[in-house]
């Protein structure tokens, strides 16, 4: 091991691994499953404190590890990412009638359990995004990869890379599969886009990728099944419903709560 930060000297009693210490400020990398059982081992009644004292304190978090996660943050365009925001998780969601099915099922998907395509159907502020937001944060926690899409967006900025001189159908696709390669797909507000063949076409090839792959998705939408088929595409809805559990949120206002 190489040198070690003075306040660390007493309380080590064996080597931890040298590629997990920052050589800025010689404390460790705390995420390492080597440096947590190193630490558990000899320390087991104050493991939590020696755990604190032996984090790396510099700014730039060193472990690759670390930079991975910051990145996979980045990457996941869920909202109220940044530092300055406040977080929507499912510790600070005020349940309100007619949302508990909602909660109780979105709360099982965030840790990876039950069917794995879910979808919420309510009017507008009834909560929706706030459980959405909730979801990704627990899989961005675990590790796992997100990218959350408002779908108006999405589908807006798909057509116009389809719009480009040089776009071709095989090109559209590939910056679809690398747009959705996300171990979770969350798509919020679908419907209110406004509906032609080809944001039918795209919405279709989108969930039948899901299906195929046996991916993981998570959808919230204002309108019902009827509304959707009519907005959407019938094919498009009966696959999606037939596939996915679809939670029915009955609450009118969660924001006036919230």
């Amino acid at each position: 091991m190489k040198p070690i930060h003075n306040a660390l000297h007493k309380v080590l009693q064996r080597p931890l691994p040298n590629d997990a210490q920052c050589d800025k400020c010689k404390f460790f990398d705390t995420t390492d499953p080597r440096v947590r059982e190193i630490l558990r081992e000899h320390n087991p009644h104050t493991f939590s404190q020696i755990l604190y004292n032996a984090n790396c304190r510099c700014e730039d978090q060193f472990h690759a590890k670390k930079e991975e996660q910051r990145v996979m943050w980045s990457n996941s365009n869920i909202p109220n990412r940044h530092g300055d925001s406040i977080a929507r998780t499912f510790s600070n969601y005020h349940m309100v009638d007619g949302a508990k099915q909602a909660y109780d099922s979105t709360y099982q998907f965030g840790m990876q359990k039950g069917p794995r395509i879910l979808t919420l159907v309510g009017t507008y502020a009834s909560g929706k995004s706030h459980l959405l937001e909730a979801v990704a944060r627990e899989w961005l926690h675990d590790g796992h990869s997100v990218k959350y899409e408002y779908v108006p967006s999405m589908l807006n900025e798909l057509r116009s890379a389809s719009q480009k001189p040089d776009s071709t159908d095989s090109s559209l696709w590939d910056l679809m599969k690398e747009k959705f390669r996300s171990k979770l797909l969350i798509l919020d507000d679908l419907g209110q886009e406004t509906p032609t063949d080809w944001t039918r076409k795209i919405l279709t090839e989108i969930v039948d990728e899901r299906i195929r792959t046996n991916g993981w998705l998570l959808i919230a939408t204002n309108y019902t099944n009827q509304q959707l088929k009519e907005r959407v595409d019938e094919r498009f809805v009966s696959r999606l419903f037939d596939r996915s559990q679809a939670i029915v949120m009955t609450c009118k206002s969660y924001e006036k709560v919230s």
